[in-house]
């Protein structure tokens, strides 16, 4: 088979699979992205001589040395082909330099990229190793990684000899820098000084990457002295990485010049954009996107803005999944405090998107999609997805503005709901075509006392049908973030009619006696948690109980998915569930009633237990004799939803051997494990436990 494929098609299948993206290979993280891999890349030439001959230019394109014994097989193979080395576009190097890679590095004609892991083994000054590689090179990006455990005065050290050796690179254009912590060295004005005056003397230097921790580095950063000196004498593109952050204040840049202002841009690493190569191609229009951070955004000229909003909405539109695309305009308006006529911009830019997302975090936001439809009211048919986070009567009249909705999100809070009740009662009567409805409550558990009533409210509010839900037959999908109010409407019945999945994260008594009573002739997801509240007294945790109970009884046939994370689930209940595929456990659920169902339709098993010593060994323990023992006959994989996929507290050894054992049984019965990841989960195995079994001799030879 490996012989009959095209040389042209495994040509595209050696590059996707060879290919590593520039968000991993620029990585300037405290761990290296490459420290766990699971599949290794060399595995591929050693199919076939065809293979080899077509995989081994893709497979030198991109060489990542975390360790001498890669440096010294590298050496091996350009010597013995100095080929090879011509093929070599892109080089990450994690360690301490060799002096014997200084001469590899030499034949490497083609080099573009360097990635420095500084991690290097100084005492008071840098190594000759790094000084010759530094003279040999000329990339045209340059990133500089940097671990919490390296300390000031060693980075100072590399930074001179980076700033003496910038001023030869001709070919430099982007420079990477190191992450920056906040509060994690006093010093750090003092380093960030060195870091831009590598910049400062690179004369050809475009582009500046700095990514750093936190808003309060952000800060740091952008109020110093040398950031300010830099740009005063050169007007660089500097641009900020907030690896994981989702928020980022206006406060950040006022800090800047307003001259200054047009040249800094914002990135969060994590959020996803369709895009590989964000040094060079995301922000070639850099100065023009950079526009959104200035104070003048609502001035800028109209082709400046329809610019802006065309590279969102582009960004937008690459994403297949709607939550997607969602989540990132969210953070994109977050990030730049945006107004209403920015918002009414953006939906008059995206006017041809197939499915609009419009979200209104304020009255402002809403005001302006409210003004632009004004103009052209052929715009309200073309959403499709609405987010509402302020609840007011100008977010309910663009609620009911919309008249094509396909799925709405409203966020409440604990003042909210007689707001809720008087505005948007009217507003969500005539939505017909709304087929996913997601209602986020924060309204605090503890707040209700064990009687039942709401603080702060009228006790006969919760006897008021405060949304009428008549017409909502096409309802398909219900989530609730905490139910307090039970429903009273007659209408209710009618609107889960279609409905097919069911969604809280608590429900009171009155949302209780309502389910058990309907009918739901289509139900197959649900998923019921926070039925046991520890603020409501026993006699209520019974009766909910007791209630799950006939809910299961009456409708646990029809369910094909089911998520449960309370205790007082019993085995009884969920064998009435009996063509159940897919069965999510949380953190709550009972193990030691699940361990041994034997429910024939499970196919998957996702558990989301935590790793709390002393409660989670014995709960996989017992989940795992149960399946040794025959446990859900017909079921296919058991995928963790938690970040440690194995009990960390068991005893190093045991858990060693038992998690071995674990894995052969389970794939001995056809069943696969996979993390929260979904990938195939392999026994983490000690160093000392592999040369054991492998026969090799442990310890050092006298």
């Amino acid at each position: 088979m490996a012989t009959r494929v095209p040389e042209e098609l495994l040509k595209e299948i050696f590059r996707l699979v060879l290919h590593v993206p520039d968000q991993l290979f620029f990585d300037t993280s405290t761990s290296s992205p490459f420290m766990h891999v699971e599949v290794s890349t060399s595995a591929l030439l050693l199919v076939c001589k065809r293979w080899l001959r077509i995989a081994t230019p893709t497979f030198y394109d991109t060489l990542i040395l975390r360790s001498s014994a890669q440096v010294f097989s590298l050496y091996n193979a350009i010597s013995a082909n100095p080929r090879f080395a011509e093929q070599v576009r892109r080089l990450r190097l994690e360690g301490k330099p060799q002096d014997i890679l200084c001469g590899v590095v030499k034949r490497m004609t083609t080099l573009e990229d360097v990635c420095l892991a500084l991690n290097f083994e100084y005492c008071t000054k840098i190594t000759t190793s790094l000084l010759k590689l530094l003279r040999i090179i000329n990339p045209r990006a340059i990133a500089l990684s940097r671990p919490r455990q390296t300390t000031l005065k060693q980075t100072l050290s590399t930074m001179q000899v980076l700033s003496e050796q910038a001023r030869i690179w001709s070919k430099l254009r982007t420079i990477i820098l190191p992450r920056l912590y906040s509060g994690s060295h006093g010093s750090l004005g003092t380093l960030e000084t060195e870091l831009f005056a590598i910049a400062l003397d690179s004369p050809a230097v475009q582009c500046v990457v700095l990514p750093v921790e936190d808003d309060s580095a952000a800060q740091s950063v952008l109020r110093s002295r040398a950031l300010t000196g830099l740009l005063d004498q050169r007007p660089l593109t500097i641009m900020l990485l907030f690896p994981g952050v989702k928020f980022l204040p206006r406060t950040v840049f006022d800090g800047l010049k307003p001259a200054h202002r047009s040249l800094v841009c914002f990135r969060d690493n994590g959020m996803p954009t369709g895009t590989e190569r964000y040094v060079s191609d995301l922000y070639k229009n850099q100065h023009e996107i950079s526009t959104l951070w200035s104070d003048q955004l609502n001035t800028a000229p109209s082709n400046v803005q329809s610019t802006i909003w065309r590279a969102v909405i582009r960004e937008a539109v690459t994403l297949r999944e709607g939550a997607q695309a969602k989540s990132f305009i969210n953070t994109w308006f977050d990030s730049i405090g945006v107004d209403g006529y920015t918002a009414a911009s953006l939906l008059k830019t995206c006017h041809n998107f197939a499915q609009h997302h419009v979200v209104a975090h304020s009255d402002s936001a809403a005001q302006g999609c409210l003004d632009i439809i004004g103009s052209r009211p052929s715009l309200a048919s073309n959403i499709r997805t609405l987010v509402i986070k302020n609840n007011s009567p100008i977010t309910a009249r663009l609620l009911s503005t919309a008249s094509h909705l396909y799925s709405v999100q409203v966020g409440v809070f604990q003042e909210d709901f007689k707001i809720l009740r008087e505005h948007f009662s009217a507003a969500c009567s005539s939505k017909t075509s709304i087929k996913h409805f997601v209602m986020d409550s924060w309204y605090l558990v503890h707040d209700i006392p064990p009687s039942g009533s709401v603080v702060g409210l009228d006790d006969d509010f919760l006897d008021v049908d405060y949304m009428s839900f008549a017409g909502w037959n096409s309802l398909v999908s219900l989530r609730w973030g905490i139910l307090t109010i039970p429903f009273t409407s007659p209408a209710a019945e009618n609107m889960l009619a279609q409905l097919q999945e069911l969604s809280t994260s608590s429900a009171c008594d009155g949302f209780m006696r309502w389910i058990v009573a309907c009918q739901l002739p289509r139900l197959s997801r649900l998923s019921l948690t926070g039925l046991q509240s520890s603020q409501s007294v026993p006699a209520k945790n019974a009766q909910r109980a007791k209630a799950l109970d006939s809910f299961l009884t009456k409708h646990g046939s029809k369910l094909t998915d089911l998520t449960i994370n309370e205790r007082c689930v019993r085995k009884a209940q969920l064998l009435r569930c009996s063509n159940i595929a897919t069965l999510r456990l949380g953190r709550d659920a009972n193990s030691s009633e699940v361990s041994n169902l034997q429910l024939l339709a499970v196919k998957e098993l996702f558990i989301n237990w935590y790793c709390v010593p002393y409660s989670l060994p014995k709960s996989w323990e017992r989940l795992l004799e149960g399946l040794y023992a025959g446990a859900f006959p017909g079921l296919e994989q058991v995928t963790s939803l938690s970040s440690d996929f194995w009990p960390t507290s068991a005893p190093a050894e045991g858990a060693v051997l038992w998690q071995a054992n674990a894995d052969e049984r389970l794939r001995a019965r056809g069943v696969i494990l996979k993390d929260k990841d979904g990938r195939i989960w392999r026994p983490r195995l000690e160093l000392s436990s592999v040369l054991r079994r492998s026969g090799r001799v442990t310890g050092r030879r006298k």
